[in-house]
């Protein structure tokens, strides 16, 4: 299985169901099962987004996030290259449904970023895994066996 590590909150906000598109500087082509493996790091500015996120997600209070761990398993069913309209309509709060019924409301759109020349990366099939499983990271897409 392939596997994509990020940085907390992001890991946990895709975990409970609360980010089903990830955005990337990057393109895949790869499309199937995806773990969500939670780094080791959890950088100050990411630490102060999880606080303000807590208000908004119980979830992310309720404990200390999990790191260096497999946090849930989704399919990647798409990778979306984000447009100059689609960023511009996203950036007005309008909600653009980018993919196959999955709309860019403006929760979606505070948990990504949607500026012109990233990707979309749409995710479905969620399997949060309790507990999360400690595994070492890497970067880009990485291959994992669960």
């Amino acid at each position: 299985m392939k596997a994509l590590t990020l940085w907390q909150p992001w890991a946990s906000l895709i975990a409970i169901g609360a980010k089903r598109i990830e955005t990337r500087s990057w393109p895949t082509s790869y499309r199937g099962p995806l773990a969500i493996h939670a780094a080791m790091r959890f950088p100050p500015a990411e630490r102060e987004f999880a606080k303000e996120m807590a208000y908004v997600y119980n979830a992310l209070a309720a404990e200390p996030l999990p790191l260096g761990a497999v946090v849930a398993t989704v399919r990647l069913v798409e990778c979306v290259s984000i447009t100059k309209g689609m960023a511009d309509s996203i950036a007005d709060g309008v909600e653009v449904d980018i993919w196959n019924c999955y709309v860019v409301d403006d929760a979606e759109a505070a948990l990504g970023d949607f500026s012109v020349g990233r990707y979309a990366w749409i995710l479905s099939d969620l399997v949060r895994w309790t507990p999360p499983v400690s595994v070492p990271g890497a970067r880009g897409l990485w291959d994992w066996t669960p």
